[in-house]
């Protein structure tokens, strides 16, 4: 591992020890400004990320894209998917496929489909400050819209076709799903 992927790391691990603590609110700022650190750190990989979930969400259902755009653009970190970028980076992963994209975005897919069953699950009506979809749209459509994300997500898997990989996606989404 080089120098700077293991600068990376530590500082990444020192965010997530940070965020986890009591006194994690106090570190806002300065937490916002490591987030930068790690983005800038894969700002090329990370928009090609965001490019791919934007066009993944294409739907013939004009419902699946307007809820999933409405999810998308909520304002997330992304910290899931910069992670991937990030273990890419400190690995010198190469790949002509661009499979650490796709990974990457497969779990935001995931994440952002748990969010939509918990929300419906919880009865939230608020998500970051925001309406969440099933108070928008309602229960079915928001689950369906989850559904079609896990589905999407599992159809990048197959383009990564690798078996490893998918198996260790599916236990993780069996485990999630019970967790639900």
């Amino acid at each position: 591992m080089s120098s700077s992927s293991l600068v990376i790391v530590l500082m990444l691990s020192w965010y997530l020890s940070a965020a986890a603590s009591d006194r994690a609110s106090s570190y806002f700022q300065l937490i916002h400004c490591k987030m930068a650190f790690f983005h800038n750190s894969v700002d090329t990989e990370f928009q090609s990320v965001n490019k791919l979930i934007l066009n993944s969400l294409q739907s013939d259902v004009g419902l699946v894209e307007n809820i999933g755009s409405y999810i998308v653009d909520s304002g997330g970190k992304r910290l899931r998917p910069v992670l991937v970028l990030l273990s890419a980076l400190a690995n010198n992963y190469q790949s002509e496929k661009n499979n650490h994209i796709k990974l990457a975005a497969v779990i935001e897919f995931i994440h952002t489909a748990t969010l939509l069953h918990d929300d419906v699950v919880d009865v939230s009506a608020l998500r970051r400050g925001r309406e969440t979809a099933n108070e928008i749209w309602g229960n079915a459509p928001s689950v369906l819209v989850g559904d079609f994300l896990y589905s999407r997500a599992f159809q990048m898997l197959v383009e990564v076709a690798d078996m490893n990989i998918m198996r260790i996606f599916a236990d993780a989404t069996n485990v999630i799903s019970e967790g639900e």
